[in-house]
């Protein structure tokens, strides 16, 4: 059994708008101050059956931020029985289930804090639990995934791209396997920075500009004081970045 972190993204990254107090994040009637959306994939990568007698203790997520809300959102067949059964302040437990091999599911979390999983636990019959970082069949069975999560949090907000680097998104339709290469670049910081510079460091990165806005504000005209994505978002080669440029009132 493996598990992998798939996303880890802030919901809202920090904006003028969210720094000045005009742009909150709320669930329900309760304010977040700092949101994250996490997702763990976990998966059965070897050659046998997990069953669900084979489950000494239930899978178990640790997280160091206060959970706010936990599903299982997405398996790899309509057949996985997965659900979350418990849930306290930083941890969730998992139901006891038949796991085939190469079959997978992921749980979401909506988290108030900076997000990550401290630790992850279970007891399985004749089987261990092991981060995907060091599995060594996890990409040959079932691959890497990209995520993009969209999130209605009070107001709409847009949710986060997967991992650093080069996945495979896998597919299913019928018995073809479909495989898509994604090439993932990190947003650079261009808050601060001349407008000038913004396009030599966009194209560093492989990224493209997009919109361009001009709001009076009391820092020098031409320089750059937001920018969407923000700086550490994740995104597919090519993807455009907007961003706010200062003028003279």
């Amino acid at each position: 059994m493996v598990y992998d972190l798939s996303t880890n993204r802030r919901i809202v990254t920090g904006t003028t708008y969210q720094t000045s107090g005009v742009l909150r994040v709320m669930y329900g009637r309760r304010k977040l101050d700092d949101p994250h959306i996490i997702v763990v994939r976990v998966a059965n990568d070897g050659k046998v059956e997990v069953r669900p007698e084979d489950w000494q203790e239930p899978f178990t997520l640790n997280t160091g931020s206060e959970i706010i809300d936990s599903d299982v959102v997405d398996t790899s067949s309509k057949s996985i029985n997965a659900s979350i059964i418990g849930r306290e302040l930083h941890k969730i437990y998992c139901n006891k289930m038949l796991m085939n091999a190469g079959e997978w599911f992921d749980v979401q979390m909506l988290v108030d804090g900076p997000g990550g999983i401290s630790d992850a636990s279970a007891r399985i019959a004749g089987a261990t639990l092991t981060p995907v970082g060091r599995a060594k069949n996890l990409r040959s069975q079932i691959g890497l995934w990209a995520v993009v999560g969209v999130v209605v949090v009070g107001l709409l907000v847009a949710g986060a791209f997967t991992s650093v680097g080069r996945s495979i998104l896998h597919g299913s339709v019928g018995n073809v396997e479909n495989q898509v290469q994604l090439q993932l670049t990190v947003v650079p910081t261009l808050i601060g920075k001349p407008v000038s510079e913004v396009v030599p460091d966009l194209h560093k990165a492989k990224l493209h500009l997009g919109n361009q806005q001009s709001i009076p504000s009391s820092v020098a005209a031409g320089i750059v004081i937001d920018q969407y994505p923000g700086a550490g978002t994740i995104l597919e080669t090519g993807a455009q970045v907007s961003i706010v440029i200062a003028q003279h009132g």
